[in-house]
């Protein structure tokens, strides 16, 4: 209802489109002594459509023609008693403004004055705030580009940090440092941006197909863009292009061979030991081929009689189709067991870490150990995972691995990958007032081995994963003169996909297998898909008053999407020691061994013989009050409603001061789940703190909540968010009034959308309609997996660790609002010489309230136990002091952590000896997954095991519900709602800072040369770097800032340039050259793309739940042996090739991978802290790249050229090195295994031009 009465309003009062798909051409009119001139005439004519548009100038000598289509016109000004003058050429191009000053000589109106645009068109904006800058038709056909997206040249602008991974994908996209749902991107108008999961390459690769032979052109807004555009602080306004009244068209043929492609640096670094020879080159084999035609609609009358039809200057059309055939081989490297693991043997180094460098070092150092006479689960290899074993090839390199029992198998994974993409694009003048735009899109896109996703073969010759991406885009627009000042603009659209994913594997037993060490040799995916949909209706008015050029309007959009999945919806076995232990001793069995080792052996043995640890499965309900189906895939359907509303005025003070002044109304509704399958805790975000009651945190015994967690049916999600205004306030001013320096600046806030995911992530994680059981089954593999009794639906649905010890909750802060982002800039633009601008800028921006989902059932250490005064972490800590004590008072026996009066340095522990473990055997106090958190400090775990995974007699969290039942502890001792494991809440918990300093010089196209060089200098900061909708918690609710990191490249460089050498026809040099040489000599162009990022910010970490539980701490850093400051740590960063691999971090300085404790200088944190270090404390490697191309047109008539072209990326074939392991625990920390970008590839193509 509010969203209907939202429309009717809003177009009761004129409104506006909130997307720009057209320019403006304003300027002044002046005599030839400055002074301006009032009611002058102009006739704007669009050369290629012959479409007349006409302007007044004000009493300033202001004029303004508004909504002109992107396109090359002249324009033709006059007035009485001087001479008629006439520029040409001048460019108006998508959402920008073309400023043309215009001197009228005194003369007769008879005479006329022809000039050219390069004459009066100003390089230098002094008529807006926007930064930003127009991808046009010669850059996108012109630069090389890799892979021939034409949306990835949004990487040109000054604040887009752009990363790649080793497959050519983007795997990292900001602009101004915002998230990656922070840009939004229309094509045509149209909403383009995958609304259900806004990845990184969210603005690339738009849910409306684009080609470069579609597009016409773009305008990306990194800041500062009017209130006409939303859902965003970027903008990336991308339009079809246009038919003229010459018919004009192009076929191309692009191919990429092997054969002219470098091998990557670590193909080379694998070689076959038998042959001597490294592995060979990624497989690329790749043809894009196409064409595009546009021109008049002509109907012959030869063919058609009475109803031919001459559409010149009034009807148009255009078509552009691109195909891909690609076969290509990607690098991937396994992590397999070594012959002698798949036996049983285990080797270890004595006393040492085993890593592939120590194992080089030591070999003397290596014992072996045969788990098959030790295990206590079983004896024998199972029959199962041999055969599962035996798909899986042996060790080829030890880039990763440990060196002996694991290592890696990198091979060339092939990949399939055809696609299909059609546009097309009509226009009508229906009158001279009225015209009509209709465009289309097509997408076809595949992969056998959706490599995107994993989904490559995991081996040679193995199943892989496929994906299909179908996605179409429609637009109609009609565009109405009403007058000389008012002009509306009424657009409908529409666009529409379908994902789909697949798996050519089969699983003829009916079960998974996850072996969890290695590579599983099968991919476990059962399969996915989504369809999505957005209808949008926008309508524009623009009225030009005085020197006020007034816009307001709205925007409507219904949004749509549903999704599948058969995720676990077949049982998966695991092998897990913690629920099935193979019963070693390491002090016995495996003296001198670290606990990685131990932990490594326990993983092996249960491996090889099949002991099933836990087996789960998967139920999903398909409708409301309907019953669990087995086999049946989770399905959601979501949708959501929008309406924009926004006012703007972009007022001309004076003819050198302009003010851009606007506000926009984001009304954001709760989208829902349409089928009404969506379950939340009742009560609320109140019901995540149970028994303890919201808010109660770390207070035991403080009892306010209910005693039981429960989830029921729940229509509405959170509140709509009805007070979303959002001003924007900018000028742009010329303080010379020469048109050749201007100073910008100005204020922006700007709604964040989020996507769908956002929500499902939230919805998908509570258990009642969908239902995974977990079966501590024990037994072997080869002996099969019994049938799960179907579990029955109970909604309301109470919540128990004792159903799973993995269950966790979720829902949404009652009152979440709208992310939004504050942003200003300054800046000083100079004209340096005709055609080219130098610019310096400042842009800053918060985002505030930004979504972030965090688990409030946080493990309480610093609980005290008031009957004996000590807090948990006080009994840890004595723990670990009698554990100690007892190790070195008797080193060959079984390590026990009770007190021991008989042991030197043992110390009473009453809360562990006398509450939390009484009464039980001294075998309580030897288990293995007790001493080895001790030994490892890991006190926010070892609560975390002890109350919730520990199974004693069928049920969980003994020995802790023990203490409970016996009135020795509260039940909220450990965590606030206890009935559960992770009780996360979605809200508006993050936030975010950036700051830059842009420096950018350009130079629009002037004898033959025109660049683009941009240098950034900017410094981001956050406490959560990831997609809105992960759920990512905080190392401790105690202080949420302890996360707070850099997270972007602090140096960029930027350029890009054209250049047409100056040889042979109509060029400066040998001009008068004919025949054959000059074919020869003639048409020459270079271009090229070249970008420098300093490192990454690296976080050393320890990854321990020292403080809280494992899963809450992969962000807990380290402590730092001596006094080392930043500068430095920075030092011992350096891209390193070694014997064993290629290293950026010294191994010897990390416990998990030093040969040499001396040389240590990352420490774990101690029990109870959190790592002092702190995050992106050093910097990875830099990159730096250059992608060149030369073309040669060669003209065939005067309208027709034929064009080669040769196009190398990464020219220099630089390796740029990926990010090194961190973990200081990892037996690879320090290490290299991958490279960022791709080695040097080449690419030639045909194209005929008519």
């Amino acid at each position: 209802m509010t969203f209907a009465i939202l429309v009717t309003l809003s177009v009761l009062v004129d409104p506006a489109a909130a997307q720009v798909v057209r320019g403006r051409i304003e300027g002044t009119i002046k005599d030839q002594q400055g002074q301006l001139i009032a009611n002058a005439k102009l006739t704007i004519v669009n050369l290629g459509t012959g479409e007349t548009l006409t302007a007044v100038s004000s009493g300033e000598g202001v004029f303004v023609a508004v909504e002109v289509k992107p396109g090359s016109y002249r324009v033709t000004a006059e007035a009485p008693g001087f001479k008629k003058t006439t520029v040409e050429g001048i460019v108006v191009q998508v959402a920008t403004v073309s400023t043309v000053n215009i001197e009228l000589p005194v003369g007769a109106a008879t005479d006329t004055i022809t000039i050219t645009a390069s004459e009066t068109q100003e390089v230098v904006n002094s008529t807006n705030p926007e930064v930003g800058d127009v991808v046009d038709r010669q850059r996108i056909l012109d630069l090389p580009l890799d892979g021939r997206n034409p949306l990835e040249l949004t990487a040109l602008q000054a604040g887009v940090q752009l990363r790649t991974n080793a497959d050519g994908e983007i795997d990292r996209f900001s602009i101004n440092g915002n998230r990656t749902v922070a840009n939004n991107i229309t094509v045509d108008g149209i909403n383009a941006s995958d609304n259900f999961l806004k990845t990184p390459a969210n603005v690339t690769l738009p849910v409306i197909p684009v080609s470069v032979e579609s597009i016409g052109e773009y305008r990306v807004t990194t800041a500062l863009p009017t209130a006409e555009f939303g859902r965003g602080s970027a903008q990336v306004n991308a339009i079809t292009a246009s038919g003229t009244n010459e018919l004009r068209g192009s076929l191309f043929e692009f191919h990429r061979n092997t054969v002219f492609n470098a091998n990557t640096f670590f193909n080379n670094a694998t070689v076959n030991p038998d042959t001597g020879k490294s592995l060979p080159r990624e497989k690329l084999i790749r043809n894009q081929f196409g064409g595009r035609l546009g021109g008049p609609v002509v109907l012959p009358k030869w063919l058609l009689g009475p109803l031919n039809y001459d559409g010149k200057d009034r009807t148009f059309f255009f078509f552009s189709y691109e195909g891909k055939r690609e076969s290509r081989g990607l690098s991937r490297n396994r992590t397999v067991y070594s012959a002698e693991a798949r036996q049983g043997q285990f080797r270890y180094l004595n006393g040492l870490p085993t890593t592939p460098a120590n194992v080089a070092a030591n070999p003397s150092q290596i014992r072996t150990v045969n788990l098959l006479g030790l295990n206590a689960n079983g004896t024998t290899i199972d029959s199962v995972v041999q055969r599962y074993l035996s798909l899986t090839p042996t060790p080829n390199n030890f880039q990763i691995g440990d060196g002996l029992n694991t290592g890696g198998y990198r091979f060339n994974a092939t990949i399939l990958s055809p696609s299909d993409i059609l546009s097309g694009r009509l226009d009508h003048r229906l009158t001279n007032n009225h015209s009509l735009e209709a465009t289309f899109s097509y997408g076809d896109v595949s992969f056998d081995g959706d490599y995107i996703n994993e989904g490559e073969p995991p081996f040679p010759n193995a199943p892989y994963r496929t994906r299909n991406t179908l996605g179409r885009g429609l637009s109609a627009t009609l565009r109405s003169t009403l007058s000389a000042s008012l002009v509306n603009e009424a657009r409908f659209g529409a666009q529409l996909s379908t994902l789909t994913f697949g798996n050519t594997a089969t699983f003829p037993e009916g079960y998974q297998v996850d072996f969890g060490t290695i590579f599983d040799p099968i991919n476990d995916f059962l399969g996915s898909g989504r369809n999505l949909r957005v209808v949008q209706f926008t309508d524009n008015l623009t009225w030009v008053r005085g020197s006020h050029n007034f816009r307001t309007g709205v925007e409507a959009r219904s949004l749509w999407v549903r999704r599948y999945t058969f995720a676990d919806t077949l049982p998966r076995a695991d092998f897990s020691t913690a629920v099935n232990d193979p019963g070693f001793a390491r002090t016995t069995q495996f003296p001198g061994s670290t606990t990685v080792d131990f932990n490594n052996a326990r993983i092996l043995a249960n491996n090889i013989t099949g002991s099933i640890g836990s087996v789960f499965q998967t139920f999903n309900v398909l409708e409301r009050g309907g019953s669990f189906v087995p086999g049946a895939p989770e399905i959601r359907e979501y949708g959501n409603r929008e309406v924009d509303v926004y006012a703007q005025d972009t007022w001309r003070m004076r003819p050198n001061l302009t003010w851009s002044l606007g506000v926009r109304y984001e009304y954001q509704n709760a989208p829902r789940e349409l089928n009404g399958m969506s379950l939340l805790p009742v009560g609320g975000s109140a019901a995540l703190y149970g028994i303890s009651g919201k808010g109660n945190l770390f207070q035991p015994g403080t009892l306010g909540g209910p005693a039981t967690t429960v989830l029921d049916y729940a229509d509405e999600l959170y509140k709509a968010d009805k007070n979303n205004f959002a001003p924007v306030i900018g000028f742009a001013w010329d303080p010379l009034k020469k048109g050749k320096t201007s100073l910008r600046g100005g204020y922006r806030l700007s709604y964040v959308r989020g996507s769908f995911n956002t929500i499902d992530g939230t919805l998908d994680d509570n258990e009642g309609l969908i239902l995974t059981t977990q079966r501590n089954l024990g037994g072997f593999l080869r002996n099969g997996i019994p049938a799960a009794t179907l579990p029955t639906v109970n909604i309301p649905a109470a919540q128990s660790i004792q159903i799973s010890s993995t269950v966790d909750i979720r829902a949404f802060d009652e009152n979440l609002r709208t992310p939004y982002v504050q942003e200003w800039t300054f800046s000083i633009q100079r004209e340096l010489l005709r055609n080219t601008s130098f610019e310096i800028r400042y842009i800053g921006n918060r985002g505030i309230r930004l979504y972030r989902g965090y688990d409030v059932n946080e493990v309480n250490v610093l609980a005290r136990d008031p009957k004996t005064g000590q807090t948990f972490l006080d009994a840890f800590r004595l723990a670990q002091n009698n554990l100690e004590a007892f190790k070195k008072a008797r080193p060959t026996s079984t390590p026990n952590f009770k007190y021991n009066s008989a042991i030197p340095g043992s110390l009473p522990n009453l809360l562990f000896d006398d509450v939390l473990f009484r009464g039980r055997a001294a075998s309580e106090f030897q288990l293995t997954n007790y001493v080895q958190r001790l030994e490892e400090g890991r006190a926010g775990d070892f609560a975390d095991y002890v109350s919730r995974v520990r199974l004693i007699g069928g049920r969980r969290g003994d020995p802790f519900y023990a203490a409970v039942d016996a009135g020795l502890l509260p039940v909220n001792f450990f965590r606030a709602n206890p009935n559960i494991r992770g009780a996360q809440l979605f809200g508006n918990a993050s936030f975010s800072t950036y700051h830059s300093l842009q420096v950018e010089m350009q130079r629009r196209l002037t004898g033959g040369l025109r660049f683009q060089a941009n240098y950034s200098f900017s410094k981001g900061l956050s406490d959560f770097v990831g997609s809105s909708g992960d759920t990512n918690s905080f190392l401790t609710l105690r202080n949420t800032r302890l996360e707070t990191r850099q997270y972007s490249n602090t140096h960029q460089f930027l350029a890009n340039f054209i250049y047409q050498l100056p040889f042979g026809r109509g060029r400066r040099f040998l001009k008068g050259v004919d025949g054959a040489p000059s074919y020869l000599i003639s048409g020459w162009q270079l271009g090229g793309i070249f970008r420098y990022n300093s490192g990454d910010p690296l976080d050393i970490l320890s990854g321990r739940g020292t403080f809280n539980r494992d899963d809450r701490s992969a962000l807990n850093s380290v402590d730092v042996a001596g006094n080392l400051s930043r500068e430095d740590l920075q030092k011992l960063g350096e891209v390193r090739t070694t014997p064993t691999g290629v290293i950026y971090l010294d191994p010897s300085l990390a416990p998990g991978s030093s040969s040499d404790a001396s040389k240590v200088i990352f420490l774990n944190p101690v029990a109870g802290t959190n790592g002092t270090l702190g995050l992106s404390s050093i910097f990875g490697p830099r990159f730096w790249n250059l992608d060149f191309s030369a073309l040669k047109r060669t003209r065939l008539t005067e309208n027709t050229n034929l064009e080669f072209r040769a196009e190398i990326f990464n020219l220099f074939n630089t390796v740029n090195f990926d990010n090194p392991v961190t973990d200081i625990n990892s037996t690879n920390f320090g290490r290299i295994s991958s490279i960022a970008g791709r080695p040097r590839l080449m690419q030639f193509a045909l194209r005929l031009n008519f």
